[in-house]
């Protein structure tokens, strides 16, 4: 769980003055805009954007590590119209987000994908964990040196959920909304379970060089054909292990405590056909929000529409907080339903 001290001293980094003529949530992410009568071509092969910040964050021994982040940022110059920041599963990057860059270019918003250390992109360093803790004050970084007074919103895809919530309590004053898809819950989920699976994994990996040396091929193997998620390297698969072996559901309780006593919007999205997630957890999940209002989408085009239209009733009755149901969607809803998440 993430310690008052580490709370205090990001609250600290981030407490800054912010001219008073903010975007509302309803201007930036919902109904005010209309919607785009036409799919935009998402083939994810646009300019990366990628560029590089220097990152510092502390280690368990309280040494500081270094890190070169790579980080998507569509306009680094900042955008008046709004920056989302999107946090990334285990395994994941900016990549998990592609499909929402042509829409979010359209509404002229700025996008901003953080790649953690140890998934691909951002090097690792010898000192990680892997934890909240550190994935948390990494992402805490990046957003302080973003240097923007445009309203946030954050999204967090599965394992990258528990960032992306966690960060909009930190930032609340600059936070419109958090948008959490196919997240993970406050209960043990079946991605998790036995539990002791992880466990032991972790285990082994800290026992040394040769052990890790074994590893490595074989998590890449289970990751690759079992668990049927993209770990390009066995580095990659043994950092998506140790991430989940850190996770701690229950933590969430009290941001969520937080967000139930705040003004920031909420959207959950999660999915039917999720190998990893039951909707009933993900269910239980969303009524830890107080007044959270249920909504489903069916598949197909015209679904999305009446879809998005009752997200324009509840909104415009007042609702700030929606969970959407998918009933035939898979643990990737933003790859089929990434022009309904951009315009909510």
């Amino acid at each position: 769980m993430v310690s008052l001290r580490l709370i205090r001293r990001l609250q600290v980094i981030c407490k800054r003055k912010f001219p008073k003529n903010w975007i509302s949530f309803s201007q930036f992410s919902s109904c005010a805009c209309q919607r785009t009568t036409a799919p935009i071509n998402c083939d994810g092969h646009e300019d990366d954007h990628l560029r590089n910040e220097e990152i510092f964050i502390y280690s368990h021994d309280d040494d500081v590590m270094q890190f070169d982040a790579v980080i998507q940022d569509t306009a680094p110059s900042g955008s008046y119209h709004g920056t989302v920041i999107a946090c990334h599963g285990a395994p994941g990057s900016h990549e998990d987000f592609k499909y929402f860059l042509p829409y979010l270019k359209n509404m002229g918003v700025r996008f901003v994908g953080i790649n953690f250390p140890g998934f691909g992109y951002t090097a690792s360093h010898p000192k990680l964990r892997y934890d909240n803790r550190e994935r948390l004050e990494f992402a805490q970084q990046i957003v302080k040196h973003l240097d923007s007074n445009a309203k946030l919103v954050f999204v967090g895809h599965s394992r990258g959920s528990e960032t992306a919530l966690k960060l909009s309590v930190l930032n609340k004053e600059r936070t419109a909304a958090v948008v959490l898809i196919n997240p993970v819950t406050l209960l043990v989920y079946r991605g998790l379970r036995p539990l002791w699976r992880i466990r032991l994994f972790a285990w082994l990996w800290n026992l040394g060089n040769i052990a890790q040396f074994i590893l490595k091929p074989a998590v890449y193997l289970v990751y690759r054909y079992m668990v049927k998620l993209r770990a390009n390297t066995g580095n990659v698969a043994a950092a998506s292990a140790l991430s989940m072996n850190t996770l701690h559901l229950e933590s969430q309780i009290e941001y969520i405590h937080q967000l139930n006593h705040s003004d920031v919007g909420v959207f959950i999205a999660y999915s039917g056909c999720d190998p990893f997630i039951e909707p009933e957890l993900s269910r239980h999940f969303a009524d830890s929000f107080n007044g959270i209002k249920h909504l489903e989408c069916r598949a197909g085009i015209a679904n999305e529409s009446i879809a998005f239209d009752d997200i324009c009733k509840v909104v415009d009755a007042g609702t700030r907080r929606i969970a959407m149901y998918f009933p035939e969607d898979d643990h990737f809803i933003q790859k089929n339903r990434a022009k309904l998440l951009t315009e909510i």
